[in-house]
């Protein structure tokens, strides 16, 4: 009897805990339900890309404001957030916080915060060779500094103190945002002439990569058609599509040569297999070649990895280094 009345008794106990809790947990829900209406009686941001002119937020409370969630997602938005725009579409960002895309890994995976950008690049657009008249714009995190400050180191992803992604804005003569790109953090953006009619743009975003075979410094090409920014996809045999961004890392690399029978440029990637790995081709390399006003491809794979490849000459981004240290 005397373990029947211990058991009743550590049942009553622990009934009364559980009720506790949920009163707690009934108690912080109501209370985030109060601040979430209070902050949006105060006024949504409206939907749109984020301009430079929204003001700055308050260099004393800057590191408040990064942290203390004026910028969190309600349950509906936090998975679909992968832009500026985004961020400041969400109802309970405040109307004086820069709410801006981080991305705090190499995928999608990120959280608004409020921060400043800075014009670190611009480019001059006509209305003859771009379809525009007007100029594209690459803003990066304040925090990154000036652009002529000698460059700065590869960026990396800080969960603590995450930076806002860089913006690349297409913007008109009368400084109006027309279209935007949210890439990472630390982007540097150049000009490219390959003999297509107008300029392609290439845009090099530069992650530290503490490990990692195949991390390495992503560019992606991209050009200014219909005054849109737009990314290059490029066909190869059956119709199928390729996007034009290669990496520059150990164990892929790529090149821009000129086509010595069309006289444009071509775009080079070569890429090694990882050793072991069943099926996996040792050696890949693909052209991009600019025909019949379109961008196509074409590939080839070797099942052993070819050593005069290494003696090829050019200004390479990037190694092979498994098959280049043999």
């Amino acid at each position: 009897m005397t373990d029947v009345g211990s058991a009743l008794n550590r049942r009553k106990r622990m009934a009364r805990v559980g009720l506790a809790i949920a009163l707690g947990a009934f108690a912080a829900f109501a209370a985030v339900l109060f601040v979430r209406s209070h902050r949006e009686s105060d006024g949504a941001r409206p939907a749109g890309s984020v301009l430079t002119e929204t003001p700055a937020v308050d260099a004393g409370n800057a590191h408040k404001e990064r942290d203390c969630g004026s910028c969190a997602p309600t349950a509906a938005e936090q998975s679909s957030v992968t832009t500026h725009a985004q961020c400041a579409s969400w109802t309970t960002c405040k109307k004086d916080a820069r709410c801006l895309f981080a991305p705090l890994d190499f995928g999608s995976d990120g959280r608004c915060i409020a921060a400043e950008l800075r014009v670190h690049a611009r480019f001059p657009l006509t209305e003859s060779r771009h379809g525009i008249r007007g100029q594209l714009v690459l803003l990066l995190d304040s925090r990154f500094g000036e652009p002529d400050a000698g460059g700065v180191d590869p960026y990396l992803l800080d969960p603590d103190e995450p930076r806002a992604g860089s913006a690349v804005q297409l913007r008109t003569a009368a400084d109006e945002l027309v279209d935007e790109e949210t890439l990472f953090p630390l982007l540097a953006l150049e000009k490219e002439d390959l003999g297509t009619g107008t300029d392609t743009f290439l845009a090099t975003e530069q992650p530290f990569c503490s490990a990692g075979h195949w991390c390495g410094f992503n560019t992606i090409f991209f050009e200014v058609r219909a005054g849109r920014l737009t990314r290059l996809r490029a066909r190869g045999r059956g119709d199928t599509a390729r996007a034009l961004e290669l990496t520059a890392s150990n164990g892929e690399r790529w090149k821009v040569e000129r086509n010595s029978a069309s006289g444009k440029r071509d775009i080079i990637d070569q890429h090694e297999g990882a050793r072991g790995v069943p099926d996996d081709p040792a050696f890949k390399e693909t052209r991009f070649y600019f025909e019949g006003g379109r961008w196509r491809f074409v590939e080839r794979a070797t099942g052993e990895f070819q050593p005069r490849v290494m003696k090829q000459p050019g200004a390479w981004h990037g190694t092979l280094q498994f098959q280049g240290n043999e």
